[in-house]
């Protein structure tokens, strides 16, 4: 049966309405995605310029932060080379002891120095120098730990943290033995955690690294790090400056009484000259001990010289005794033999005693070597602080610190190892250079225990 026109045009109607709505709906879907791939694509540029931004922004603070550092920097280094030129020591008078107050710059950074004498301390890295073990600088490090309460064997495990062997020092064990016995971590071999382990044999950098070596505790690093440094080279300490258990520790207990003095009259009259630093006496009492033992052993040379003499005596006599016929006079000639001999033996004691005399001036002036009147080396302590607005409140802010601590090196030529790091390297013919070196910068402020 065929449909009337009418019919078809209404069937027809009927099938294009549904495909017409599917085609829009099409549409719509295609234009929603499109606007999220836009919003999404602009909200990721948005951010990712935002973190340029804030990249940018943060180098920019760092920089300016890096740049107060630097300026501190120098001003610490001014002063210590003012102070030089006011007197030839360093003592707790001097104008670097105090620091600089803290002040506030033009764009609002709070600065604030302060100056440690490291000379002051006892430097763990004289333990080892010059390819040899200080058998001097580790005996006084053993009466340091014995004066704080701690065990003087440790003296021996930080020696061996930088000799350059494998072996315990006058143990002859291995180190390496001693520290995976222990569960300590030393070095690690290959660098990926695992492997043995075994001690750094290198100078230390920083008093945090007794933590790696055996038996060492975070009390025991508190208890000892106002009393020792680690500046990269050989450093006498400054008797001006120095605590009294870094001075005992040095010239032993056998002077404390000489150390009693210094203590006392420092505060009014620093010492100042080689000549002063000597007449303190400070190891006069170390010495006498090995004069006393040449003393003891003199009265057993001369008694044994003297039995010689009675021997000859009794020969004599016995001669005498046999020889019935003799007169006096041979008597009288063996009187002035006598006489001749024990006038002898006065003139090969008299050089006996000038050498003694030099051997002790020897032994002072060696000893002394470990002490000085001026610094070599000072401890800085750099803070710089800045209130900055947050981001995302105008309103409000938030206080960014930043510390740096670094070494100032007075008349001292540098390892070679931080030459390059050197920032200042001024000298004259008189005066010593300063230099400044082993920056290091902080998120938090380190480790600094003030005079």
């Amino acid at each position: 049966m065929q449909l009337s026109h009418h019919q078809q045009i209404t069937s027809r109607k009927t099938l294009s309405i549904p495909l017409a709505s599917h085609q829009r709906g099409v549409a719509l879907l295609v234009v929603l995605l499109l606007v999220v791939m836009i919003v999404v694509l602009a909200g990721s540029m948005l951010a990712s310029k935002q973190i340029t931004t804030r990249k940018s922004q943060l180098i920019f603070e760092q920089d300016r932060f890096r740049q107060q550092i630097q300026t501190a920097e120098q001003m610490a280094v001014e002063l210590i080379r003012t102070d030089s030129k006011l007197n030839e020591s360093d003592s707790l008078q001097d104008v670097w002891i105090k620091g600089i107050e803290p002040y506030t710059t033009e764009d609002g950074y709070l600065i604030e120095l302060a100056i440690n004498d490291a000379s002051a301390r006892f430097n763990l890295n004289n333990l080892y120098h010059d390819g040899a073990v200080d058998e001097q600088a580790l005996a006084s490090f053993r009466r340091l730990l014995e004066s704080l309460g701690l065990d003087p064997n440790l003296a021996t495990v930080v020696l061996d943290w930088q000799d350059p062997d494998t072996l315990v020092y006058n143990d002859g064990g291995a180190e390496a033995t001693v520290y995976q016995s222990t569960g300590q971590l030393a070095q690690t071999i290959g660098g990926n955690g695992g492997g043995s382990t075994k001690p750094a044999n290198q100078p230390f950098v920083s008093i945090d690294q007794l933590a790696q070596l055996p038996n060492v505790t975070a009390e025991t690093i508190a208890t000892l790090r106002p009393y020792v440094t680690t500046v990269p080279y050989w450093l006498p300490v400054n008797v001006n400056t120095a605590d009294e258990k870094v001075l005992t520790a040095i010239v032993g207990n056998e002077n404390s009484s000489a150390v009693q003095t210094l203590l006392t009259n420092r505060l009014n009259r620093p010492v100042e000259s080689d000549e002063a630093l000597q007449a303190l006496g400070l190891f006069n009492n170390s010495v006498d001990s090995v004069d006393d033992v040449n003393e003891s052993t003199e009265p057993a040379n001369t008694n044994g010289s003297t039995s010689k003499d009675s021997n000859k005596e009794k020969d004599t006599t016995a001669k005498e005794q046999n020889g019935k016929g003799q007169g006096t006079s041979e008597k009288n000639g063996d009187e002035d033999d006598g006489k001749q001999t024990s006038t002898k033996e006065n003139d090969k004691q008299q050089p006996c005693k000038k050498c003694q005399a030099k051997k002790k001036k020897q032994q002072i002036d060696k000893l002394l070597q470990s002490l000085n009147y001026q610094s070599r080396a000072f401890e800085v302590l750099i803070a710089v602080s800045k209130e900055h607005t947050l981001v995302n409140d105008n309103s409000k802010s938030r206080k960014k610190d930043r510390y740096a601590t670094l070494f100032i090196a007075k008349g001292n030529s540098l390892p070679s190892a931080y030459e390059q790091q050197a920032s200042i390297n001024q000298a004259s013919d008189d005066k010593p250079s300063i230099q400044a070196f082993a920056q290091r910068i902080w998120a938090f402020r380190p480790p600094f225990v003030k005079h």
